[in-house]
């Protein structure tokens, strides 16, 4: 038979079939390979070989997976393993495989190992959606139902039945389930007038847990609270102060109806906050100006400073004749949360009377003070005269007449294209850069595992040699060795938990300088990133009146480690306090910090 030469297209055909051939043998080799180096190395192998294994997709791949499971113990493996089941889910038949083997995990292993496998079925969207709703209507473990909202919150949100509201009312927990801001927006969807009872029942049972109350009031809070927020006033004897405060701010915004008594009787609560909400309120809803002049009057004279906060809030309501001298006398009270309150009233107020108070105040002896009046006059008028009171008041005699407020537009071109003059008021202290001008501080300062982490910095506050708490332990006795001697401070860490140098603001001196030092140079990192616990010791100091926050990450652990509970309860402390929150972050994620320090009016910087 006479040789015949093959075609083109057969000898492409035929390479193809020997390529694929190939590449299904270098495969097989390659889930072998891998499934073998985890028997020999179990727990010790690298997370690489356990992720590279799924992400074959086949089925031979999710058999191996299957016994990798069986063979790690460590959380950390199993974790990394199960999560990785998310490989599979691009072929139905093996997703669903994946679902069910899971879903044995689940039920056989031990609670926290199970806890693992639902946060793996949460890769395997939608196809896991129904064991998901399995687990977070029957387990027995409240975490793993917790965990397993998570992945199905745009599922709720597309089905605002009666037994989904109740998932969410009994198992959502900030950050296990997802954003707290993500449940309000979901709870917002649902027909609320057929749910008040079970609002109503939650918000008084004195066991339905702290946070999710807290929770629902934010919904009662919002616009779309669709006639529920009444229910605000049934909470107004709670005696958590978090949850009073926020059923009070509910009536506030709704202007629901408050009788002098209730307002009376929280205007002597214990917590400031609480206490100073309910003052304002109660003259904010008085139209007889002698009346409320006269209440304003006996709290600026008060020994309270709670009272005389009070009245600086307050006096905007008055006649300018009337409060613009009260708050003047205010903006030099021996308060600086006072102060700075009289300062934003007379802001608020935009009238050249009020520049003029505020140009009078620019010598205060505290430069905290002193920096915020610089600072709104800078936003008022669009100039930059710096601390020199003389040039604020000589500009002043040149543009008085017929004197019209920039608008903020206006202002911030200004600002762009001016060079500020200053005539001091400037600190060679400083944290990262960010001034310290105050003398009563304390540093809060992140001692997280992952601060262990090497870092290397691009500006000057890094090297390549150090870890990122080296780094913030060098900056933290640079500052502390350029504040003079006198000043009062302590240092406050977050880990596993909160905890103080001291218990209270410590006065430097050579001695105090020797131990701190001791105390800095032994700090080592460990545990989570209980960064709530922290900041409460520190506002829990009545002396402080500024804060450095630094940190990595975001937090996690302690009492409260959901972001927007935290911010929530910072703005509860610092309604009396007015503490600035300096803010650095250092090699981890900026949102959070980055927010603290803009709702508090303090500085953020980001070491790279």
């Amino acid at each position: 038979m006479p040789f015949m030469k093959p075609s083109p297209i057969a000898l492409a055909l035929s390479l193809l079939f020997a390529l694929g051939a190939s590449e299904r043998a270098c495969a097989q080799e390659s889930v072998q390979q891998l499934l073998r180096q985890i028997e020999e190395e179990k727990d010790e192998v690298p997370l690489s070989i356990i992720r590279d294994l799924a992400k074959h997709g086949t089925s031979e791949s999710l058999e191996a997976m299957c016994r990798a499971v069986k063979i790690l113990k460590k959380p950390s493996r199993l974790s990394v393993a199960y999560y990785s089941f998310k490989h599979f889910n691009t072929n139905a038949s093996l997703s669903k495989d994946s679902v069910d083997f899971l879903m044995k995990e689940i039920v056989s292993r031990k609670t926290a190992i199970a806890r693992l496998a639902v946060t793996g079925l949460g890769g395997l969207m939608p196809s896991a959606e129904n064991a998901l709703l399995e687990v977070a209507k029957k387990n027995q473990d409240t975490q793993c139902r917790s965990i397993a909202l998570k992945p199905l919150l745009d599922y709720f949100q597309e089905n605002p039945k009666p037994e989904n509201l109740t998932l969410l009312l009994d198992n959502f927990v900030p950050k296990k389930s997802g954003k707290s801001s993500k449940l309000i927006e979901i709870l917002e969807g649902f027909p609320l007038p057929e749910h008040r009872k079970d609002f109503e029942r939650r918000l008084l049972d004195e066991k339905y847990p702290l946070v999710r109350k807290l929770l629902l009031l934010q919904v009662l809070l919002g616009s779309n609270s669709q006639g529920l927020e009444d229910l605000a006033l049934k909470c107004l004897n709670n005696p958590n102060p978090s949850i009073t405060l926020s059923a009070l701010r509910v009536a506030q915004r709704h202007n629901l109806p408050l009788s002098k008594k209730t307002l009376n009787r929280l205007g002597k609560h214990a917590d400031p906050a609480i206490r100073m909400t309910a003052l304002v309120t109660l003259v904010q809803g008085n139209e007889n100006s002698k009346e409320v002049a006269k209440k304003l009057r006996k709290w600026e004279r008060s020994r309270d400073p709670v009272q005389r906060q009070s009245a600086a809030n307050a006096y905007g309501l008055l006649a300018l004749d009337v409060c613009i001298p009260a708050l003047e006398v205010l903006m030099q009270d021996s308060t600086f949360s006072v102060r700075h309150d009289a300062i934003m009233t007379l802001q608020q107020l935009r009238h050249p009377t009020a520049l003029e108070a505020l140009i009078s105040g620019l010598d205060h002896r505290d430069e905290m003070t002193s920096g915020m009046i610089q600072k709104t006059l800078r936003s008022l008028t669009g100039e930059g005269f710096g601390a020199s009171k003389h040039m604020w008041k000589k500009w002043w005699g040149d543009h008085r007449a017929g004197f019209t407020f920039p608008t903020e537009k206006e202002v911030e071109y200004r600002l762009r294209n001016l060079e500020e003059i200053s005539s001091g008021g400037a600190t060679s202290v400083a944290f990262f850069g960010l001034p310290v001008i105050s003398n009563h501080v304390a540093f809060v300062i992140d001692t997280s595992s992952s601060m262990l982490n090497d870092f290397s910095s691009t500006s000057h506050y890094g090297d390549t040699t150090g870890t990122r708490l080296s780094t913030a332990k060098a900056q933290l006795l640079i500052a502390l060795k350029g504040m003079p001697d006198g000043s009062r401070f302590n240092i406050f860490t977050f880990g596993a938990k909160g905890e103080s140098w001291e218990e209270s603001l410590v006065k430097l001196n050579s001695k105090t300088r020797a131990s701190v030092k001791k105390y800095i140079e032994r700090l080592t990192p460990t545990g989570q990133t209980a960064m709530f616990d922290a900041l409460e010791l520190a506002f829990n100091d009545r002396e402080v009146d500024t804060i450095f926050l630094l940190s990595d990450g975001v937090p996690s652990g302690g009492k409260i480690d959901d972001p927007d509970l935290i911010l929530n309860e910072i703005q509860r402390w610092n309604q009396t306090r007015r503490i600035p929150i300096h803010c650095v972050s250092i090699g981890g994620p900026t949102h959070l910090l980055r927010k603290i320090s803009r709702e508090t009016s303090g500085e953020f910087f980001q070491v790279n």
